[in-house]
């Protein structure tokens, strides 16, 4: 869905946000399913990412476009330990 603001939409899904036009634009554009993806991914990763940071990163899929960069709390130690 050109045109449309994902990490606008996802901050303000991942604030509470449940109304209709948040939540469909979430659900039918495939820049925040796959944004949503890779959040879940690195939520998964985070213990070992603790153990060795530059592992992690090194396992991310940091290949443009497949990772939008939006608002995360790892984003700027995950960038300092690449």
């Amino acid at each position: 869905m050109s045109g449309h603001d994902c990490d606008g939409m996802l901050a303000r899904r991942d604030d509470g946000d449940r109304s209709p036009e948040v939540l469909r634009h979430v659900s039918e554009c495939p820049e925040c399913r796959r944004m949503l993806e890779v959040d879940a991914a690195v939520r998964e990763w985070a213990p070992a990412a603790a153990a060795d940071p530059a592992a992690f990163v090194r396992r991310l899929p940091l290949s443009p476009p497949v990772l939008p960069i939006r608002r995360t709390a790892w984003l700027p130690w995950a960038v300092a330990a690449a």
